[in-house]
Formats: structure tokens, C-alpha cells, sequence
């Protein structure tokens, strides 16, 4: 539901991910361009751009 209301090249930013989620995360989001995530003690914040 979330994607289907980002525009074109819009931009997502997920936070208070968990570092052990990051991987799980990445692969529910399909059709998303991950940069690496920023991570600060054990914490994710997980940016990515629509494809």
C-alpha cells in the first residue's frame, strides 16, 4: 500500500530499523533502489528511491 502512493523517483526513508531487519526490509520493498543503510547502534535508517 505504502509504494503504491510514491510517485515517480520519490524518495523513502525507513527508520528505526533494527540492523538484523535490514535484510528483510530490503526484500519486502520491491521495485526500490537501496542505498546502504546508515547504521548507529544497532539502529538502521534505510533510504531508497523508487525504480
Amino acid at each position: 500500500m505504502l509504494l503504491q502512493r510514491l510517485g515517480r523517483e520519490s524518495q523513502l526513508l525507513l527508520s528505526g530499523i533494527l540492523v538484523s531487519q535490514v535484510d528483510e526490509i530490503r526484500a519486502a520493498y520491491k521495485g526500490i533502489i537501496f542505498a546502504p543503510p546508515m547504521i548507529e547502534e544497532g539502529w538502521a535508517l534505510l533510504q531508497g528511491r523508487r525504480s
